[in-house]
């Protein structure tokens, strides 16, 4: 029995160019997954890096709009000192600010001591900026408190401060200008996962707890 032309199999060169078509297709689709994979994490890295220093910025923003300051009280300061921190800007500051509570009986306000500084962490050889908080005022004394780190792979914190916008200084105490500067600009850059420098710049004045 003859068998007809329409029911032959396929060939050896017709099998050999559908697994180069089959193979090319699927490494074109593996490349396009990759590369999206890659964009995607890329996004989220950028993502979580800016979402970390938006959170320093509120805990700054917060810390110094509440800064405390009574003029007849020793227990009161406001210390920035400008210092370099493995060869990178890393600014010093340390002040009495609170928190105002407010109820049915009346408004109440707790005062206590926050210290931003950096150090560079062993392990990854990264310098990481701090927000350290405690009820003491003896911010030298490392047992106390729990400094908590806000941004990491830090390149840069630069604290200005001054009476006003134009008259800024990189060191301030209040034993040397018996008050609190009016206007506080701070620069912050730091390394994201992808190696890129992000930079976020804003100003904040000393508000309430003015006395």
């Amino acid at each position: 029995m003859l068998r007809s032309a329409n029911n032959r199999g396929f060939t050896l060169v017709e099998l050999l160019i559908s697994m180069v078509l089959t193979g090319t297709l699927m490494t074109l689709l593996f490349s396009t997954h990759m590369q999206m994979q890659t964009s995607i994490r890329k996004q989220n890295s950028l993502s979580q890096s800016a979402d970390k220093a938006n959170i320093a910025v509120v805990f700054i923003s917060k810390d110094i709009q509440n800064a405390l300051f009574e003029q007849w009280n020793p227990k009161t300061f406001f210390t920035l000192e400008k210092q370099l921190h493995s060869s990178q800007r890393a600014d010093f500051l340390n002040f009495s600010t609170g928190t105002k509570h407010e109820n049915y009986t009346g408004s109440s306000a707790q005062a206590y001591n926050v210290t931003y500084f950096a150090q560079t962490d062993e392990e990854t050889d990264e310098v990481v900026l701090y927000r350290k908080e405690d009820i003491f005022t003896d911010f030298t004394n490392t047992q106390r408190g729990i400094a908590i780190p806000i941004v990491r792979k830090l390149v840069r914190f630069q604290v200005s401060v001054g009476p006003n916008e134009k008259s800024l200084r990189d060191e301030w105490t209040i034993a040397m200008n018996k008050t609190l500067p009016r206007y506080v600009k701070v620069e912050l850059e730091w390394e994201t996962e992808n190696k890129e420098i992000r930079k976020i710049e804003f100003q904040v004045s000393p508000g309430i707890f003015i006395q």
